[in-house]
Formats: C-alpha cells, sequence, structure tokens
C-alpha cells in the first residue's frame, strides 16, 4: 500500500471499475494507519477517533504489533478478502476467513506482501519476518479480528452511512467521467492513468482516512481508498445525493421531457432546431438545456469552426442505469445492516 496525495501511472484502461465499501474497511484502514510512519497522526481529519480505537485495543498490543510486521501485509491483505465476501464488519470478515481451507489466510498475508514489494522500490525485502506455521497464522488473524471487533466495532459502523452516502455519489459519477478523471475527482487531486496488467480498479470511501488516499494493488486489481467526499461528511443517513436531486429536477418539467424524447428521435439537434421544434425563444430553450446538461442528461458537441451552431445530444449511455441507481437508494435500509 501506498499513502499519497498525488501520483502517477502510466498502461493500458483498465476494464472495470467497481466502488465498495463497509466499516470492515474502515477497521483495516484505521489499524494500518497505525502502522505507517506519519509526522503527526493530526494530519487526518478523524484523528480523535483513530486515537480513540487505538486506546481501547491497547491490550492487544502484542497482536497489533504481530500484525503490523511485513509493512502491515496482513491488514492489507484483508482488503480484497472484505470485498470478496462483502463482510460489513471484523466479525462477519472472521467468519469469512475462518471457513477458507488450511492456511487460506496465511496465503492473503503473503500475497499482500509479495504485492507491496514488487511496488515499493525502497524496501528491503530481505527484512521478512516470519509470521509462522500456517494454522496457528489463521487461527491467529481470526482471533485478532474478532477481539478488535468486540472492543471497537461501533467505532467503525458509525461510518457506514456516510461511506453508503458517497458510493451513491461515485457509482453515478462513474458512468459520467473518464477513469482518470473520476479519480483524480474522488481522490481531490491524485492523477492516475490506466497501468499494464491492472483489469480492475476499486473506489473505497474512507471517512477514517481523509483527507489522504491510499493505493494498493492485489493481483490485477488497484484499490483506491479515497476520501469519503465533503457532502457526506455531514449527510444524514437517508439524505439522497445531490445529483439524484438534480437529476429528478431536470425531469420534472414537460418541455424538458420533450426536448429529451425528440433528442433521441433525431440524434442530435442544433439550439435552433430545438427551439422550433418546442415552439420557445432561444433563451427559454438554453436555460432548458442548461438544466439538462447540469443533470448529466445531454451533452453539446461543440464546432471548433464557429460556422455551424453546437449540436446537442441524449446521453443515453446514462439512461439504463437511473432506474438501478434510483431503486437501490430507494429500496435499501437507511442504516447498516448489522
Amino acid at each position: 500500500m501506498t499513502l499519497v496525495r498525488n501520483t502517477p501511472g502510466s498502461g493500458p484502461q483498465p476494464v472495470s471499475v467497481r466502488a465498495v465499501a463497509s466499516p470492515a474497511i474502515e477497521a483495516v484502514v484505521a489499524f494500518w494507519t497505525q502502522q505507517i510512519e506519519v509526522e503527526d497522526v493530526d494530519t487526518y481529519a478523524e484523528h480523535e477517533v483513530l486515537k480513540r480505537v487505538w486506546s481501547k485495543t491497547e491490550d492487544l498490543g502484542d497482536d497489533i504489533a504481530w500484525m503490523g510486521r511485513n509493512y502491515a501485509a496482513a491488514w492489507t491483505g484483508l482488503l480484497p478478502a472484505i470485498d470478496e465476501s462483502g463482510a460489513a464488519d471484523l466479525e462477519e470478515l472472521a467468519d469469512y476467513l475462518g471457513a477458507l481451507p488450511p492456511g487460506g489466510v496465511r496465503a492473503l498475508v503473503a500475497e499482500a506482501w509479495h504485492e507491496h514489494s514488487d511496488e515499493c522500490s525502497k524496501c528491503d525485502t530481505t527484512d521478512v519476518v516470519e509470521l509462522g506455521p500456517a494454522d496457528e497464522v489463521d487461527e491467529r488473524l481470526v482471533s485478532i479480528l474478532r477481539k478488535i471487533h468486540e472492543r471497537a466495532g461501533d467505532e467503525f459502523e458509525a461510518f457506514g452511512p456516510k461511506q453508503k452516502h458517497t458510493i451513491e455519489i461515485v457509482r453515478f459519477l462513474k458512468r459520467r467521467m473518464a477513469l482518470d478523471r473520476l479519480v483524480e475527482t474522488v481522490t481531490n487531486g491524485v492523477v492516475y492513468k490506466s497501468e499494464a496488467g491492472v483489469r480492475e480498479v476499486v473506489l473505497v470511501p474512507s471517512g477514517l482516512l481523509r483527507p489522504w488516499n491510499l493505493l494498493f494493488l492485489f493481483g490485477s486489481d488497484r484499490y483506491i481508498v479515497h476520501p469519503i467526499s465533503e457532502e457526506s461528511i455531514d449527510a444524514d443517513a437517508d439524505k439522497p445525493p445531490s445529483w439524484m436531486i438534480d437529476l429528478f429536477k431536470a425531469l420534472g418539467d414537460e418541455r424538458r421531457l420533450r426536448l429529451l424524447r425528440h433528442l433521441n428521435e433525431v440524434g442530435g439537434a442544433s439550439l435552433g432546431e430545438l427551439a422550433e421544434h418546442l415552439d420557445l425563444a432561444k433563451s427559454t430553450t438554453h436555460h432548458h438545456l442548461r438544466t439538462l446538461r447540469a443533470a448529466g442528461l445531454v451533452r453539446a458537441r461543440l464546432h471548433s469552426d464557429h460556422k455551424e451552431e453546437s449540436r446537442y445530444e441524449l446521453r443515453e449511455e446514462l439512461l439504463p442505469d437511473l432506474v438501478s441507481l434510483v431503486s437501490e437508494y430507494l429500496l435499501s435500509p437507511s442504516e447498516p445492516t448489522k
């Protein structure tokens, strides 16, 4: 894993982009953060929460130190396990890991260390601490997760609604933006370009990590743990994301619905053509187009020679996802499932 504010990269386009989050990931972030060298924990927006979590687990000092060996590979190996299992908290994660075949947990740790050492040109790969026999590693790591959950599980669950709110925003933005712009937007400035061998980018919002970002490569997956959005920090658990409000405001007008339907039928039209079709002034039609563009429903295709009017087109690739995104918000519980 790499803690960054800005990082470059290069290579081919990833196959897909996903957004995932859970209180279990916040727990991994909290204890991975404890292992890294920072000037002051107060650089984290939620430093008081971090200090409280660490205080609640002080009696696990030897176990926490053990988890922190080999650049905290035991912690980093848990991210893909959480993603794979869908674990909501450390208790569920412990259940998942405990059901793996013998040596399965240790294999996760070993792979996380391997990926880290390949990425880190400054790491001393000879300074690797042996964690122990596979069965002992499996049993000890699962036991540690259960103990942490008992002592501090509530601290991580508190970030669940904020993560969920950001996830809804990210899932909408990824349908409107190219990968590089999406990553730069959610990370508040990290420059990312597609990497050779990376088939999927997994975006993971975190409240505890703010304002930092964490980049982690695991196999062909690039995990980017980024700060929850500013909009989500003080949002109520059931507050709809701003894009959803803008969308329904844009659709709540008969003339704009007629305009969208016409664009779908003709494939594209100029401002003048749309004004004529709606029997409206150009200024009024332009106002409706601006509202639809802000909601992400219409794009403007500009002409560089200025000899022709810009053409407006329906962003039809966005439409199939709107129903599922709105349904997910309406049908999901406002509080994280425990």
